[in-house]
C-alpha cells in the first residue's frame, strides 16, 4: 500500500523516518 501526501487526513505518524520532514513525504507498506 502506498499513502502519498495528497491525503491530508493521514497521520503523519506513519511517514517512513527517511522521508520524515521532506517536501513529499511518501510511505510504502
Amino acid at each position: 500500500m502506498v499513502i502519498s501526501c495528497d491525503d491530508p487526513n493521514y497521520p503523519e505518524d506513519i511517514w517512513n523516518e527517511d522521508d520524515a520532514g521532506g517536501p513529499s513525504p511518501v510511505v510504502t507498506s
